[in-house]
């Protein structure tokens, strides 16, 4: 780290900050290679409700989230309100400028004036460091700029614009209080090729409850897709792909130790959250746990927001696994049983195939899979699972997918299939019997008659919402409807479903190899 330093310069120590600087040499070092360090020891923040300056506070959490920083180059953070991480990113960009000759941060907010405020941590914090480790400042006075005398490395304040950032080599780019943007998708393309050349994106945000659409609730569906969720032991949770650059973290209240000196969380939850916010402000600024913050109000969900919460709390063991995972048996089959197998396949690219498999009388759901996968995969999964639960009463969904679906299926031997019309075989669904499947459905779970408990399929039910252009409900943005829609067929098909005393043969399974 280059520094401005004349002989003749002092300190209050009667040192020269060239001394000063060599007799610090090794903290200067230490601070380099590990920010853990520079912020537990270097760090003050202001803390206004005490009106003072404080030590920052390395909660275990904000050190994990910092292990995630290093490591992920896009990382999307959902937090409750307060919980400190803000100056956790003032620090981390501090320390990225102080440390690199040529490093250019973007602090982008809402507005002007939220940009400048997270920029004044930064300030803040340098400001406060001592002075071995500061860099002098090129405009101390300025509210837009933290920039340097002696190098190249600066930070800039921005509001969130639709170009904002575009035409930059950003090393890191911080969008605050995302879902507030109002140009976030705009801004994203600006930014992006920046970020694609090797800099750094981290979103944050509280869930805007009154806008289910917005660019950073789009985000979080999207990298929740497909993605294996970690509990660290700080509480705090990860969700992200095997070998991907793309992080979700998701932090609730409850992460926070203390909230208030003298008091505990939950007298200080009784106290200053359950009288002063609604049940659905509640969930959007102080989440306790990831669906919490994703659910829409319960006037927008298409679906009873309290049967679905029911119905996730009953838990559902996975038994066992087949094919690599994508297939999950809750349940093995039983000979008295009649079952439902309803398939709403994909091209295997953009969108996941999904099936479920049901008991015809209590709904109860016995296996399901779910996977981007190609259609000739799609179809040993499917035969594999009507060979399983003996010959069920099954519906694909007959859309250009399905039509190659049902075709292989045929030649494979499945027989037992619900036709659209005759010569037609599969499930049509259409502009006019959508509606009415989707109201059924939703009886349905409103009275708790289907036995779906799978956190991922709960999800998908939370996120499916009225709008204006769809008004008998669709996904968001970013989120899928596979669960919803094979649940709305099978619902269906036990209105249909022929009443034949039908003998079932054994069978002997095929290997895992053999099927796949």
């Amino acid at each position: 780290m280059a520094q401005v330093i004349t002989s003749k310069s002092q300190d209050v120590s009667g040192k020269t900050l060239k001394e000063e600087y060599l007799s610090n040499a090794v903290e200067v070092a230490h601070c380099y290679r590990d920010v853990h360090y520079f912020l537990e020891k270097y760090a003050f923040i202001q803390n206004k409700n005490m009106g003072k300056k404080i030590k920052w506070q390395g909660w275990a959490y904000l050190h994990d989230l910092l292990d995630i920083l290093l490591k992920y180059k896009i990382v999307l953070i959902e937090k409750a309100r307060q919980l400190g991480v803000s100056w956790l990113l003032a620090g981390f960009g501090d320390w990225k400028a102080i440390f690199s000759d040529y490093a250019l941060g973007l602090m982008l907010s809402q507005g002007e004036k939220d940009a400048w405020k997270l920029l004044d941590k930064c300030k803040f914090i340098h400001r406060n460091l001592p002075d071995f480790l500061q860099r002098p400042l090129k405009h101390p006075d300025s509210r837009e700029l933290l920039d340097f005398i002696d190098c190249d490395s600066k930070i800039e304040a921005l509001p969130s614009t639709e170009k904002a950032g575009r035409g930059t080599d950003a090393m890191f780019v911080v969008r605050d209080e995302l879902a507030f943007h109002p140009y976030g998708r705009d801004n994203f393309r600006a930014i992006s090729p920046a970020i694609d050349a090797g800099g750094q994106l981290i979103d944050l945000s509280t869930i805007d409850k009154d806008d289910e659409e917005n660019h950073f609730t789009e985000r979080i569906h999207k990298a929740l897709d497909g993605a294996e969720k970690i509990v660290y032991p700080s509480g705090l949770e990860l969700y992200t792909r095997p070998n991907s650059n793309t992080a979700l973290v998701f932090l609730g209240w409850k992460l926070r130790p203390v909230r208030e000196e003298g008091m505990t969380l939950d007298e200080w939850w009784a106290r200053e959250i359950l009288p002063n916010y609604e049940e659905w402000e509640r969930e959007g600024e102080y989440p306790a746990t990831l669906e919490e913050a994703l659910a829409p109000p319960k006037i927008t969900c298409r679906f009873s927001v309290d049967s679905l919460y029911g119905m996730r709390d009953i838990p559902r063991e996975v038994i066992r696994t087949d094919f690599n995972g994508l297939v999950r048996i809750f349940h093995e089959p039983q000979a008295e049983l009649k079952y439902i197998l309803v398939v709403d396949p994909s091209e295997g690219m953009d969108d996941p195939a999904t099936g479920i498999v049901i008991d015809s009388r209590s709904c109860e759901k016995f296996a399901d899979f779910r996977g981007k996968i190609p259609i000739n995969e799609q179809a040993v999964i499917s035969d594999y699972l009507y060979k399983m639960y003996h010959s069920p009463y099954t519906g694909v969904e007959r859309n250009a997918q399905g039509i190659l679906l049902i075709d292989k299926l045929q030649a494979m031997g499945v027989t037992n299939m619900c036709e659209t019309s005759k010569d037609k075989p599969g499930w049509w669904t259409s502009a006019l019997n959508r509606p009415v499947m989707i109201a059924d459905l939703a009886e349905a779970i409103r009275l708790r008659a289907i036995g779906e408990h799978s956190p991922d399929a709960i999800s998908q039910f939370l996120s499916f919402i009225r709008t204006q252009k769809h008004p008998d409900g669709a996904a968001r943005k970013g989120a899928h409807d596979d669960f919803i829609m094979a649940w709305a067929i099978a619902w269906q098909l036990r209105k249909t479903m022929p009443i034949t005393n039908i003998s079932f043969k054994s069978f002997k399974l095929k290997t895992h190899r053999e099927n796949w």
